[in-house]
């Protein structure tokens, strides 16, 4: 994730920041095998052994990945924070549960203050 900032010129009031949030790129099995093994923490503990869950902590805000894993659906509960892309999932009926199909991916931003559910 790259976020960055763009000093453009306003002319009513000058400069304005304006960011952005870098999410993905289309990569294929091997590229995501390799960014997974060398950039997250498979250490995380997650309560579906079928789910990858990794935490990327900012300053103000926590954003909160999920990574189905196995070959059958993997059904994930406790998910705190807001939804920013679910790829190959659906929520479900139980407020902050969600179903991944294979290589679904969960993304959520949560406050700081707000704990982290499986924490």
């Amino acid at each position: 994730m790259h976020t960055t900032g763009n000093n453009r010129r306003s002319p009513a009031t000058g400069p304005a920041k304006v960011s952005r949030i870098f999410l993905g790129c289309d990569l294929d099995v091997n590229d995501l095998t390799t960014f997974i093994r060398l950039n997250l923490d498979a250490t995380s503990a997650h309560p579906n052994p079928d789910v990858l869950h990794t935490v990327r902590i900012g300053d103000t805000t926590a954003f909160d990945f999920y990574f189905a894993r196995g070959k059958q659906d993997a059904k994930i509960s406790q998910v705190s924070g807001e939804p920013l892309v679910i790829f190959r999932g659906l929520p479900s009926s139980d407020t902050g549960s969600y179903t991944l199909q294979r290589n679904g991916v969960l993304i959520t931003m949560r406050n700081l203050t707000t704990p982290c559910a499986d924490e």
